[in-house]
């Protein structure tokens, strides 16, 4: 469930945002969206399941252009930690701290949060309250 989880976060993160959509064209302020992002830390009600080593190699880069690419890894049967997948798509500041994503023909739009150099955007499903903390490297 965790991995699935963690699938499903990394897609709605990268939906999210607060940015600043004010534009009086003097300066151009970069979108806090845009860098590197590794996952950092997991959450379910406000509970904090350990991730395992490999899990935290997992990130998410935001490009300026509008793309993005996600990159998961997971332990194998030996053991050995192996890319588990990856996932290209586009993203949009929508405004208001929200995000729009769109990978394999589906749109998302989420809200993220961002407290210095980590982000963070939550999950409701079946009740439960899932956190996903990544930090900008």
């Amino acid at each position: 469930m965790k991995k699935l989880t963690l699938v499903f976060s990394l897609f709605s993160l990268i939906l999210f945002s607060c940015g600043n959509d004010d534009d009086n064209g003097d300066s151009i302020t970069q979108d806090p969206f845009i860098a590197t992002w590794q996952y950092y830390k997991y959450f379910e009600d406000g509970t904090e399941i350990v991730l395992e080593d490999c899990e935290t190699q997992s990130t998410f880069q935001v490009f300026e252009n509008g793309d993005f690419m996600s990159t998961f890894y997971e332990l194998d049967t030996n053991d050995d930690c192996q890319i588990e997948g990856t996932t290209n798509g586009t993203w949009e500041n929508v405004g208001n701290g929200f995000y729009s994503t769109t990978f394999d023909g589906e749109t998302v739009t989420s809200e993220v949060h961002f407290d210095g150099n980590t982000l963070y955007f939550e999950d409701v499903d079946g009740g439960i309250t899932y956190r996903d903390v990544y930090i900008k490297i």
